[in-house]
């Protein structure tokens, strides 16, 4: 284990000129037992942490982080809420909102969720993307009720997630952990126009872009999944939080040869190396850098709240990639039951697919999926568009 280093809560320097201080949230890189990390964070925000009705944190696996981790205090709650969500753990307000508590995910409905819950607009909840906590939403539109509800039944019909809905003047109201309602917000924007409308634009990485000049190696040799996803990390500069199921699987990954690449080619090359052996990185927080990897199967896919928004001419040209993405193809000549019937022939093809899609209210079509999925209904609508 190596060594655990302080947490700190530092304010930035002052120039020469006077400037205002800016508070940071300064976590460096290291590996973290949760307990010590709740008593550092503790001690930096000066506000207690309450941890008695988690269960025994002594033996929740450690929180590694690859890369230093400084954010504006205000992000704090939230970055330090996705942190304890890897290890299934909910961060809410105390009782007296004093404080804050740490809680093990619930296992069906609780009546903490609905108690905790922060009153958010559509808009706070998705521009904070790594929040974790209880919320509640109300989801205004014209849209019937009944039909909202019934797109949401077939996954929360037998769910044991503690998520509530209910029919309230002008729409309906969920309540729940906040990416669960982020996913039934975004799958009834499917059927809902004027909630997808109202639904904050996330922002497309522009393509093509200035590649980097850095090279960076993987050696050949024998591979653990986590050094494999250390050395993407350190590669991208970013945190990829490991799953405990992760951590802990034995079996190497064999490397015939070194892999090398820029930026976008070595993300590619060993995110295709880990889906070998069904892991998936998933981005928590782009802003913050933010991303975890998980064991991903066919029936567990993850939420579309975790999904990356790429450019479909991103994901045309990067097929190796391996991701959870989503992506608005480009408009063109065809109909959307002609981009529907592209989407079903993907579907039923092989293996069952990642693929949802939802159709927009410009006429347009939104997918979410693995990016080779994706990739391959975005290519066939192309074929498509070339053979009118």
């Amino acid at each position: 284990m190596r060594h655990f280093a302080p947490l700190l809560l530092l304010s930035s320097l002052v120039a020469q000129t006077p400037t205002p201080k800016v508070p940071t949230f300064h976590l460096p890189a290291g590996e973290y037992p949760v307990l010590q990390l709740l008593q550092q964070a503790e001690l930096a925000v000066r506000a207690p942490i309450r941890s008695k009705d988690a269960g025994d944190l002594t033996t929740a696996a450690p929180i590694r982080l690859q890369c230093d981790l400084a954010l504006p205090e205000q992000a704090w709650e939230d970055v330090l809420g996705a942190l304890l969500a890897t290890r299934d753990l909910v961060l809410v307000r105390d009782a007296e909102s004093k404080g804050h508590e740490v809680l093990a995910v619930p296992n069906g409905p609780t009546d903490w969720v609905q108690e905790r819950a922060l009153p958010m607009s559509l808009q706070q909840l998705f521009e904070r993307p790594a929040y974790a906590g209880p919320v509640r939403l109300v989801v205004v539109s014209t849209t019937s009720s009944n039909l909202m509800t019934n797109m949401l039944r077939p996954y929360f019909a037998l769910s044991k997630e503690a998520f509530s809905l209910v029919a309230v003047d002008g729409g309906l109201q969920l309540v729940g952990l906040a990416d669960t309602v982020r996913f039934a917000t975004a799958t009834i924007a499917s059927v809902a126009p004027d909630v997808a409308s109202a639904l904050p634009a996330r922002a497309t990485p522009p393509w093509p872009r200035v590649a980097s000049t850095t090279v960076h190696r993987l050696e050949p040799g024998d591979h653990t999944t986590v050094q494999i996803v250390d050395r993407l990390a350190k590669a991208l500069r970013r945190n990829i939080v490991v799953a405990p199921a992760i951590a802990t699987a034995a079996t190497p990954i064999a490397v015939a040869e070194a892999i090398e690449g820029n930026d976008d080619s070595f993300e590619d090359q060993l995110t295709s190396l880990l889906w070998t052996a069904h892991v998936l990185v998933l981005q928590v927080s782009g802003p913050h850098g933010l991303y975890q990897a998980v064991r991903a199967e066919p029936r567990s896919w993850p939420t579309s709240s975790r999904a990356q928004e790429l450019s479909a001419a991103e994901l045309m040209a990067r097929p190796a990639l391996v991701a959870w993405v989503t992506s608005t193809p480009a408009p063109g000549s065809l109909s959307q039951p002609e981009m529907l019937g592209v989407v079903r022939a993907a579907m039923g093809a092989g293996a069952p697919s990642s693929l949802t899609a939802g159709t927009t209210n410009d006429g347009g079509m939104r997918l979410t999926g693995l990016s080779t999925d994706v990739a391959k209904v975005l290519l066939g609508l192309e074929q498509k568009k070339a053979a009118k």
